[in-house]
C-alpha cells in the first residue's frame, strides 16, 4: 500500500479558516479533535460549530512548534494527549491584533482542532 501524505500545518490552518470565514459547520465539526467530541458530545460540538460557522478568523499563522504533549484542560476536565502540534498565530480580537497559540492534533493525517464546545457531558 502507498503511504498517505499528511497534511501540513499551513494546509488546515487554510481548511479552519475557510470554514469561519465561510460558514462551513460540517468541516469545522468534521475537524474537531475526537478528545472534543468525547467531552462535550456530538450535539453540543454540532451545535457550536454551528455557532462559529461563518464568524471569520482574522488571523495569520505565525509558526508551529514541534510535536509534543499537552494538556487540554477545559471545564474542570484535562485530557493529557501526546504529539500535538502548538501552532502560534496573530490574531485580530476587536481591533487590536494579539498573539495565540493553539492546538491541533494529527489524526488519520489530517489535523483536528480543540475546542470547548459548552458543558461536558
Amino acid at each position: 500500500t502507498t503511504p498517505v501524505a499528511s497534511e501540513t500545518p499551513e494546509e488546515f490552518f487554510a481548511v479552519l479558516k475557510g470554514a469561519l470565514d465561510g460558514g462551513d459547520a460540517d468541516t469545522l465539526l468534521s475537524r474537531m479533535n475526537p478528545a472534543t467530541l468525547d467531552r462535550y458530545g456530538a450535539d453540543q460540538c454540532e451545535a457550536y460549530a454551528a455557532s462559529v460557522a461563518g464568524t471569520g478568523l482574522d488571523a495569520t499563522l505565525l509558526a508551529t512548534r514541534d510535536v509534543a504533549s499537552w494538556d487540554y484542560a477545559t471545564d474542570g476536565a484535562t485530557t493529557t494527549l501526546a504529539d500535538v502540534v502548538a501552532a502560534d498565530i496573530e490574531r485580530a480580537v476587536n481591533e487590536p491584533t494579539v498573539p495565540q497559540t493553539t492546538h491541533w492534533q494529527l489524526v488519520d493525517g489530517r489535523y483536528t482542532w480543540f475546542t470547548d464546545c459548552g458543558t461536558p457531558v
